[in-house]
Protein backbone atom coordinates (compact mmCIF):
# COMPACT_ATOMS: atom_id res chain seq x y z
CA UNK A 1 0.00 0.00 0.00
CA UNK A 2 1.43 3.35 -1.02
CA UNK A 3 1.04 6.44 1.17
CA UNK A 4 -1.71 8.71 -0.07
CA UNK A 5 -0.37 11.43 -2.35
CA UNK A 6 3.04 9.82 -2.93
CA UNK A 7 3.56 8.58 -6.52
CA UNK A 8 4.71 4.96 -6.84
CA UNK A 9 7.97 5.98 -8.48
CA UNK A 10 8.88 8.29 -5.58
CA UNK A 11 7.85 5.66 -3.04
CA UNK A 12 10.14 3.06 -4.61
CA UNK A 13 13.11 5.34 -5.27
CA UNK A 14 13.04 7.62 -2.23
CA UNK A 15 10.55 6.89 0.51
CA UNK A 16 10.95 3.12 0.91
CA UNK A 17 14.80 3.24 1.23
CA UNK A 18 14.62 6.21 3.60
CA UNK A 19 12.00 4.50 5.74
CA UNK A 20 14.05 1.32 5.97
CA UNK A 21 17.27 3.19 6.69
CA UNK A 22 15.70 5.34 9.38
CA UNK A 23 14.16 2.35 11.13
CA UNK A 24 17.50 0.55 11.08
CA UNK A 25 19.39 3.60 12.32
CA UNK A 26 17.22 4.18 15.36
CA UNK A 27 16.56 0.52 16.14
CA UNK A 28 20.25 -0.29 16.63
CA UNK A 29 21.09 1.97 19.54
CA UNK A 30 21.65 5.19 17.63
CA UNK A 31 20.49 7.33 20.55
CA UNK A 32 24.00 8.56 21.32
CA UNK A 33 24.85 9.54 17.78
CA UNK A 34 25.26 13.09 16.58
CA UNK A 35 21.91 14.77 15.87
CA UNK A 36 22.92 15.65 12.30
CA UNK A 37 23.46 11.96 11.59
CA UNK A 38 20.05 11.14 13.02
CA UNK A 39 18.40 13.87 10.97
CA UNK A 40 20.07 12.56 7.81
CA UNK A 41 17.61 9.67 7.91
CA UNK A 42 14.78 12.19 7.55
CA UNK A 43 16.34 14.18 4.71
CA UNK A 44 15.13 11.97 1.87
CA UNK A 45 11.56 13.12 2.43
CA UNK A 46 11.81 16.37 4.39
CA UNK A 47 14.93 17.78 2.70
CA UNK A 48 18.50 18.11 3.94
CA UNK A 49 17.76 21.63 5.21
CA UNK A 50 14.36 20.63 6.55
CA UNK A 51 12.70 22.20 3.50
CA UNK A 52 10.71 19.60 1.61
CA UNK A 53 10.88 19.14 -2.15
CA UNK A 54 8.57 16.12 -2.07
CA UNK A 55 4.89 16.43 -2.95
CA UNK A 56 2.49 16.49 0.02
CA UNK A 57 5.42 16.25 2.45
CA UNK A 58 5.84 19.06 4.97
CA UNK A 59 8.86 21.25 5.54
CA UNK A 60 9.99 20.82 9.15
CA UNK A 61 12.43 23.72 9.35
CA UNK A 62 11.37 26.48 11.71
CA UNK A 63 8.47 24.67 13.37
CA UNK A 64 8.32 25.27 17.14
CA UNK A 65 10.12 22.42 18.92
CA UNK A 66 7.11 21.58 21.15
CA UNK A 67 4.95 21.13 18.04
CA UNK A 68 7.44 18.72 16.45
CA UNK A 69 7.84 16.84 19.72
CA UNK A 70 4.09 16.35 20.06
CA UNK A 71 3.65 15.20 16.46
CA UNK A 72 6.42 12.60 16.75
CA UNK A 73 4.91 11.28 19.96
CA UNK A 74 1.47 11.11 18.33
CA UNK A 75 2.98 9.09 15.47
CA UNK A 76 4.87 6.83 17.88
CA UNK A 77 1.79 6.16 20.01
CA UNK A 78 -0.40 5.69 16.90
CA UNK A 79 -2.63 8.60 17.84
CA UNK A 80 -1.72 9.95 14.42
CA UNK A 81 -1.20 7.33 11.73
CA UNK A 82 0.86 7.51 8.55
CA UNK A 83 2.24 4.66 6.45
CA UNK A 84 5.77 6.09 6.57
CA UNK A 85 5.98 8.11 9.77
CA UNK A 86 4.27 5.74 12.21
CA UNK A 87 6.75 2.84 11.78
CA UNK A 88 9.73 5.22 11.95
CA UNK A 89 8.43 7.01 15.03
CA UNK A 90 7.97 3.71 16.84
CA UNK A 91 11.76 3.30 16.83
CA UNK A 92 12.39 6.71 18.44
CA UNK A 93 13.32 7.08 22.09
CA UNK A 94 12.26 10.21 23.98
CA UNK A 95 15.80 11.55 23.63
CA UNK A 96 15.69 11.09 19.85
CA UNK A 97 12.40 12.97 19.62
CA UNK A 98 13.61 15.86 21.74
CA UNK A 99 16.85 16.21 19.80
CA UNK A 100 15.19 16.00 16.39
CA UNK A 101 12.57 18.56 17.41
CA UNK A 102 15.23 21.04 18.57
CA UNK A 103 17.33 20.42 15.46
CA UNK A 104 14.54 21.15 12.99
CA UNK A 105 13.21 24.07 15.04
CA UNK A 106 16.63 25.69 14.64
CA UNK A 107 16.70 25.45 10.84
CA UNK A 108 15.56 28.28 8.59
CA UNK A 109 12.34 27.84 6.68
CA UNK A 110 12.81 28.68 3.02
CA UNK A 111 10.08 30.12 0.85
CA UNK A 112 7.92 27.42 -0.69
CA UNK A 113 8.56 26.39 -4.27
CA UNK A 114 6.43 27.67 -7.11
CA UNK A 115 5.06 31.01 -8.24
CA UNK A 116 2.59 32.75 -5.95
CA UNK A 117 -0.85 33.47 -7.40
CA UNK A 118 -1.09 36.99 -6.01
CA UNK A 119 -4.83 37.35 -6.62
CA UNK A 120 -5.57 34.02 -4.96
CA UNK A 121 -3.24 34.87 -2.08
CA UNK A 122 -4.91 38.26 -1.58
CA UNK A 123 -8.27 36.58 -1.21
CA UNK A 124 -6.69 34.03 1.11
CA UNK A 125 -5.46 36.84 3.35
CA UNK A 126 -9.02 38.06 3.72
CA UNK A 127 -10.22 34.58 4.66
CA UNK A 128 -7.42 34.20 7.21
CA UNK A 129 -8.48 37.50 8.77
CA UNK A 130 -12.12 36.43 8.98
CA UNK A 131 -11.21 33.18 10.72
CA UNK A 132 -8.53 34.92 12.83
CA UNK A 133 -5.85 32.37 11.92
CA UNK A 134 -3.18 34.74 13.19
CA UNK A 135 -4.53 34.58 16.73
CA UNK A 136 -3.20 31.07 17.31
CA UNK A 137 -0.49 30.84 14.64
CA UNK A 138 0.67 34.44 15.36
CA UNK A 139 0.27 37.37 12.94
CA UNK A 140 3.36 36.35 10.96
CA UNK A 141 2.24 32.69 10.98
CA UNK A 142 5.49 31.57 12.57
CA UNK A 143 3.65 29.37 15.07
CA UNK A 144 4.30 28.96 18.78
CA UNK A 145 4.58 26.16 21.30
CA UNK A 146 2.31 23.33 20.09
CA UNK A 147 1.03 25.36 17.12
CA UNK A 148 2.82 24.91 13.76
CA UNK A 149 4.51 27.45 11.53
CA UNK A 150 2.37 27.99 8.42
CA UNK A 151 4.41 30.69 6.66
CA UNK A 152 6.33 29.26 3.73
CA UNK A 153 4.93 25.74 4.07
CA UNK A 154 4.38 23.79 0.85
CA UNK A 155 1.10 24.81 -0.72
CA UNK A 156 0.09 21.25 -1.60
CA UNK A 157 0.73 20.07 1.95
CA UNK A 158 -1.23 22.95 3.48
CA UNK A 159 -4.16 22.18 1.21
CA UNK A 160 -4.01 18.46 1.96
CA UNK A 161 -3.84 19.10 5.71
CA UNK A 162 -6.78 21.49 5.71
CA UNK A 163 -8.84 19.05 3.65
CA UNK A 164 -8.00 16.28 6.11
CA UNK A 165 -9.06 18.39 9.07
CA UNK A 166 -12.27 19.40 7.31
CA UNK A 167 -13.07 15.77 6.48
CA UNK A 168 -12.33 14.69 10.05
CA UNK A 169 -9.58 12.25 9.02
CA UNK A 170 -6.94 14.13 10.94
CA UNK A 171 -7.44 15.24 14.50
CA UNK A 172 -5.49 17.75 16.49
CA UNK A 173 -4.95 17.79 20.22
CA UNK A 174 -8.20 19.62 20.89
CA UNK A 175 -10.23 19.28 17.68
CA UNK A 176 -10.12 23.04 17.09
CA UNK A 177 -8.92 22.86 13.48
CA UNK A 178 -11.71 20.46 12.49
CA UNK A 179 -14.21 22.88 13.99
CA UNK A 180 -12.65 25.95 12.35
CA UNK A 181 -12.47 24.41 8.88
CA UNK A 182 -15.79 22.56 8.93
CA UNK A 183 -17.70 25.31 7.12
CA UNK A 184 -14.82 26.57 4.94
CA UNK A 185 -15.46 25.89 1.27
CA UNK A 186 -12.97 24.20 -1.06
CA UNK A 187 -12.24 27.38 -2.99
CA UNK A 188 -11.50 29.14 0.29
CA UNK A 189 -9.07 26.38 1.26
CA UNK A 190 -7.29 26.92 -2.06
CA UNK A 191 -6.98 30.63 -1.33
CA UNK A 192 -5.74 30.07 2.22
CA UNK A 193 -3.08 27.63 1.02
CA UNK A 194 -1.89 30.12 -1.61
CA UNK A 195 -1.69 32.91 0.93
CA UNK A 196 0.10 30.99 3.67
CA UNK A 197 2.61 29.25 1.41
CA UNK A 198 3.50 32.59 -0.14
CA UNK A 199 4.16 34.28 3.18
CA UNK A 200 7.76 35.14 3.94
CA UNK A 201 9.00 32.36 6.20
Amino acid sequence: MFPRGVPNSIWSAVVRPVMAGAALLFAHGAHGQDIAEKAAACAGCHGESGNSRLENTPSLAGHPAPYLTIQLILFREEQRRHEVMTPIAKTLADEDIEQLAKFYAGLKREKAEGAVDTELAKRGEQIAAVHRCGTCHLPDYSGREQIPRLAGQRRDYLLKTMRDYKAGVRSGLDGMMTEVLHEVREEELQRLAAYLSGREP
